[in-house]
């Protein structure tokens, strides 16, 4: 998942493991990223019922989003390095 800001406007991305855009939340650029992706998330729940697992950039670290992908979608959070994600 990926944010990002433009014009003080914030997109958040759920892409496939191709880079294709499964889902896409806008927000005001004061909603941090955590928060644009718990709505991404549950907006799209249903359509990510077969995720088992989510890779995130350091943006989205900590407990919450990992207990919130686990939660709303069942999957696993990895939290993965900016290098890792362009790289990988």
């Amino acid at each position: 998942m990926v944010a990002k800001e433009t014009s003080r406007i914030e997109r958040h991305f759920a892409v496939d493991i191709n880079g294709w855009p499964q889902a896409i939340h806008t927000t005001t650029a004061n909603v941090s990223e955590r928060d644009g992706e718990k709505t991404l998330l549950a907006l799209n729940s249903k359509q990510f019922r077969l995720v088992k697992r989510v890779m995130t950039d350091s943006g989205y670290t900590g407990d919450n989003f990992a207990g919130l992908a686990q939660s709303t979608i069942s999957a696993e959070t990895i939290i993965a390095k900016q290098s890792d994600l362009k790289n990988g």
